[in-house]
């Protein structure tokens, strides 16, 4: 998403329960962000909406449990 709408999105995600910001990555070549989010399974529908309400133009990659983040990370549980 443009670096400019970042704020909106996170400031209306501070309004979706369970949901937090786990980073906020600046992609500084193309003026974007990324957004990594934790949210529980059962609201991502929820969180879709709003953060398309903010954003209407904003990309949404692909929504992966805890335990796929780690393994990509070569972490184990946490651990």
């Amino acid at each position: 998403m443009p670096s400019r709408d970042a704020i909106w999105v996170r400031r209306a995600l501070v309004n979706c329960e369970g949901v937090g910001i786990l980073r906020c990555i600046p992609q500084l070549d193309e003026h974007q962000v990324r957004l990594e989010i934790r949210l529980p399974s059962h609201s991502a529908a929820e969180v879709m909406d709003c953060v398309m309400g903010c954003v209407p133009g904003g990309m949404i990659g692909p929504l992966i449990s805890w335990c796929r983040h780690l393994q990509r990370h070569g972490l184990s549980h946490g651990r």
